[in-house]
């Protein structure tokens, strides 16, 4: 499935279902309750693929495949391995004592075997996912790694269980506290350093809103699919009503290689009072208009004028976003 990490999340939950085998027909029957809503809508999933799947707007390449750990975990990616890498090691360590002593040898201390190998299968679910979509040539952003969430509690609670006041919880401890240490100190100075952002509507975009009401006959076209749907809602009445998001799906994969937002954007004014208009009926229609043009990798619609042979004069520019006026 190009698409979506679906077709490649079944793999990685293979591991899921080895280790819900010791618990016999009880788990077996959940594993297969919880695949319904799977199986239910998977004709869905696969017209998703149809439509979006050839130029999906996330493509993960191999330098990711472990990066998705400090996102998921809300550290760095650094310490979030380095937390996967403890439990691993104690995890192994306490395979290692229960298969070398009788079953009962440790009651109370750690998880069962199938539970250990759970836990394992969720801490590398992101990283499989991720190489697993680009061998099929697949899309992936990271809220598909989230079932590393669940792992990661369950392995912070196993590495107490397992080591808490027993010989190797000094070993332990004191890597944990060093982590945690530098990432609340990386989190400070962030919180501290981090400059105050107002949130009131009538100054999120001032450049825009002064130059729109200089210029009130010129409609404005806002080169970003996320943001048009932020400004559609949040913008001051008068700006509102002139936003237009320009479509063309085909000019989006010339100059993006994605076509997701554009393609999203044809089908959702089908059902919702979304303003997304044709590239191609604009332009004839309008020969001067104004641009909002963010730095995302989904504004295409500067260098498509560009390469049109069009006049783009440079009103406005800051961090977040360009501002032009578009002449044929």
């Amino acid at each position: 499935m190009r698409s979506s990490p679906l077709r490649c999340s079944v793999l990685p939950n293979s591991a899921a279902v080895f280790a819900f085998a010791g618990f016999g027909r009880g788990g077996w029957a959940a594993l297969l309750f919880a695949c319904i809503p799977f199986l239910i809508s998977l004709p869905l999933l696969l017209r998703f693929r149809e439509i979006f799947g050839t130029h999906f707007w996330s493509k993960p390449t191999w330098g990711r495949v472990f990066s998705p750990y400090g996102n998921l975990s809300g550290l760095t990616g650094t310490f979030s391995l380095v937390l996967v890498a403890l439990w691993a090691a104690t995890a192994a360590g306490q395979l290692r004592r229960r298969w070398r002593s009788a079953p009962d040898a440790h009651p109370s201390r750690g998880f069962s075997h199938p539970e250990t190998i759970l836990i394992g299968g969720f801490l590398a679910y992101p990283s499989v996912l991720v190489a697993l979509a680009i061998l099929q040539r697949g899309g992936y952003t990271e809220r598909y790694g989230w079932p590393f969430i669940l792992g990661l509690a369950l392995a912070t609670v196993s590495l107490f269980r397992g080591s808490w006041m027993g010989p190797g919880a000094v070993r332990l401890l004191a890597p944990l506290l060093l982590v945690f240490a530098m990432q609340s100190g990386g989190d400070l100075k962030r919180v501290i350093s981090a400059e105050p952002h107002s949130s009131t509507s009538g100054r999120r975009w001032p450049d825009l809103e002064r130059r729109s009401r200089s210029e009130p006959d010129l409609p404005v076209a806002v080169s970003s699919g996320l943001r048009f749907l932020e400004m559609a809602h949040y913008a001051e009445p008068d700006l509102r009503g002139r936003l237009v998001q320009l479509v063309d799906p085909q000019a989006a994969i010339w100059l993006t290689d994605s076509d997701t937002v554009d393609n999203t954007a044809r089908r959702l004014r089908q059902f919702i009072p979304l303003r997304a208009e044709d590239a191609a009926p604009f332009l004839a229609a309008h020969s001067r208009f104004l641009i909002y043009a963010t730095s995302d990798s989904t504004s295409w619609l500067p260098r498509y004028l560009l390469a049109k042979q069009y006049r783009l004069e440079l009103l406005s520019e800051d961090a977040d976003a360009v501002i032009y006026r578009a002449e044929r």
